[in-house]
């Protein structure tokens, strides 16, 4: 099944709480393309889990080239 690929779904505000971010810096990221987040509904939005592993392993790829 389909939620067994992408893990938790979590809310912008749930993503901010884990990164000790605002959420205003993930609904940046989201629109920015850097974390992938899937719209359910006209005006619910949900980041799944292993969107956001990869974009902390992206995120950790960068610091670590620079």
């Amino acid at each position: 099944m389909i939620l067994d690929k992408l893990g938790k779904l979590f809310t912008a505000e749930q993503i901010a709480e884990r990164l000790n971010v605002s959420s205003r810096t993930v609904y940046n990221w989201i629109n920015q393309g850097k974390l992938k987040a899937m719209r359910l509904g006209s005006s619910t939005l949900r980041i799944a889990e292993s969107e956001l592993n990869n974009f902390i392993l992206q995120s950790m790829n960068m610091k670590e080239e620079n």
